[in-house]
């Protein structure tokens, strides 16, 4: 089938249909119109849509060190908690420990095993350290709050060497409860003449770490709340109490332990500490 076609108005050439309508179309149109109206927005339309639209604020980021920059980066991928649920339990005495679950011990099991490790025909250290890792759920009450690293104090009934020094200063109004706090162990004692020498620089808090205080002197101990910030004595802490002297005992011979938190996983956290030495007694 031939088609008469007039090409850019001067010339009419002769085309067959397939060049026409086909893929070989020679015949490129040079534009496509099409009919449009712009009709007005409904009135209130657009203040509508500008409400609706939300402002994305840029923050300003400041200097950042280069040890600080693309932390996620080294983000790890595994998390810190002990989970081998879903290992086999081993089913002979001899195996890998990576591909099967730990065994568990009791506490006694487990001190038991360090005595024989410890002993003097072993590694010959029987009153070494028992050094315990206690894992912790730092989740709080409310929902993506976590509770934040505390440090506490907790007596034990039967002390042992530490290695700390710990320096205490006790509060107490009459002669009595004051000679009663050196002998539980306080290094420094008194009442309100040991507030002035503080307050006219005699005595420097710096040097000491704790501060007891008995509640007949909280009122005269107001006045060096400014000089003894975080080491004010409080009932919360335990600190401000009537017994001075077990107090003391608490404070100079207990465990001190720390907590922990992951940076990556705040809902994690852990207390190193030292529960005494392998040579003590169980119940101990």
């Amino acid at each position: 089938m031939i088609v008469l076609v007039q090409y850019s108005g001067k010339e009419v050439i002769m085309l067959p249909w397939k060049y026409i309508t086909g893929s070989r179309n020679l015949l490129r149109p040079y534009g496509v119109i099409l009919s449009s109206r712009a009709y007005a927005a409904r009135k209130g339309y657009r203040e509508k849509a500008k409400k609706k639209k939300v402002k994305v604020e840029e923050k300003k980021v400041g200097f950042i060190p280069h040890n600080l920059r693309n932390l996620d980066k080294f983000k790890p991928t595994t998390s810190r908690r002990i989970d081998d649920s879903w290992k086999r339990d081993p089913t002979d005495d001899v195996y890998l420990g990576k591909f099967y679950k730990w065994k568990v011990y009791s506490f006694a099991e487990a001190l038991q095993c360090h005595r024989e490790s410890h002993h003097p025909t072993v590694y010959n250290l029987p009153s070494a350290p028992l050094n315990v890792t206690i894992e912790l759920d730092m989740r709080a009450d409310k929902k993506n709050k976590y509770v934040e690293k505390f440090t506490r104090i907790v007596g034990i009934p039967c002390p042992f060497n530490h290695g700390e020094t710990r320096k205490i200063v006790a509060f107490c109004k009459s002669t009595e409860l004051q000679q009663i706090a050196l002998d539980a162990g306080a290094n420094v004692s008194g009442g309100s003449e040991l507030i002035k020498s503080i307050q006219v620089g005699d005595l420097s808090m710096h040097d000491h770490q704790y501060v007891v205080a008995h509640n007949d002197i909280l009122p005269e101990l107001v006045s060096i709340r400014g000089l003894l910030k975080k080491n004010f004595p409080t009932t919360r802490n335990g600190t401000l109490t009537n017994d001075v002297a077990e107090c003391i005992e608490r404070l100079s011979k207990g465990i001190n332990y720390s907590t922990q938190r992951d940076s990556y996983e705040e809902d994690y956290g852990w207390i190193d500490t030292c529960l005494g030495t392998v040579s003590g007694h169980l119940t101990e």
